[in-house]
């Protein structure tokens, strides 16, 4: 019986430390706690809100909220390894030139790229939401016969600009604009 019970402990001991092992580096298992105070963490670790979303909290201050299944975080993406889905986003200062000098470079750049055929698909809309300039388009690129959207959102307050984008497919429009729809700053 003792020989039983040690063998059992023992293979519990093997599956609970190989579960515990991490073979892929790059991923970031997210830390589920509730959010206790209203100020921003310094942390990139996500947090609970609901049994759905998980909230990711910048460096920067500003935040969003992200599906639970998606897996891996960093400093500048928001992933589900399983079906390839990606946010990935920026924080730059406003620069001398303005915001619109900055985002026609930047359109003109993706369309200037070699490695894809890209057209511009929506144009740059601009709206105000919750006293943030909001601009919107999005990019068609065609690499190697495949044909994707890349989505673009980008808040602007007085000081920064918040940049964010999706691939469709994998991800949807509708996923894209709910995530980054849930996006707030200093909050």
């Amino acid at each position: 019986m003792r020989k039983r019970f040690s063998i059992i402990m023992s293979f519990t001991l093997v599956c609970f430390v190989s579960a515990c092992t991490n073979n892929e580096p790059t991923n970031v298992e997210p830390t589920v706690s509730p959010t206790q105070s209203n100020k921003p963490t310094e942390s990139v670790e996500p947090t609970e809100t609901n049994h759905e979303s998980l909230k990711y909290q910048s460096k920067e201050g500003w935040s969003i909220l992200y599906p639970v299944m998606w897996d891996y975080t960093s400093d500048d993406t928001l992933k589900e390894s399983a079906t390839d889905k990606y946010i990935s986003f920026d924080t730059h200062d406003i620069p001398e030139d303005g915001v619109e000098k900055w985002l026609d470079s930047k359109i003109e750049q993706s369309l200037a790229l070699e490695e894809a055929d890209n057209t511009l698909l929506e144009e740059v809309t601009k709206e105000t939401n919750d006293g943030l300039t909001v601009y919107k388009y999005a990019i068609q690129s065609n690499y190697l016969s495949q044909i994707t959207e890349i989505r673009f959102v980008i808040y602007v307050d007085h000081d920064h600009i918040y940049e964010f984008h999706g691939q469709v497919p994998p991800l949807t429009k509708d996923e894209f604009e709910e995530i980054v729809g849930t996006f707030s700053v200093g909050k």
